[in-house]
């Protein structure tokens, strides 16, 4: 069967294969997080969103990132993220000042309190 990204018959064919893909990726940042070392931040982010706007990725979240290790909180959940508030958190975890005028914020609430 050859499949076409958008095509209404290869979406319902493959939607069932989302959350076994999550569960593989999950997997796998496991293998990752294991290795890091305590001080690392491990980061997965997605290349774009679950769009539910006609363009084929209509049956997921908005958009992934899922942090771990170093100061990252355990168990916790980000709110209201946009893809503009990736690089200036990445700039903030890496101790670089994040540039003004930059789109996005810090998503601070992932962090522990010390």
């Amino acid at each position: 069967m050859e499949y076409v990204l958008g095509d209404e018959e290869t979406i319902e064919d493959l939607k069932e294969t989302i959350p076994e893909l999550y569960a593989i990726t999950d997997s796998l940042i496991g293998v990752v997080t294991r290795d890091a070392a305590e001080e690392d931040i491990v980061m997965v982010i997605s290349d774009h969103g679950h769009d539910r706007d006609g363009s084929g990725h209509r049956f997921g979240a908005e958009g992934i990132i899922v942090m771990a290790e170093g100061p990252v909180q355990q168990g916790g959940k980000i709110e209201s993220a946009t893809v503009f508030d990736v690089l200036p958190t990445v700039f903030h975890t890496m101790g670089v000042p994040v540039p003004v005028g930059i789109k996005g914020r810090v998503l601070t609430d992932i962090f522990k309190s010390d």
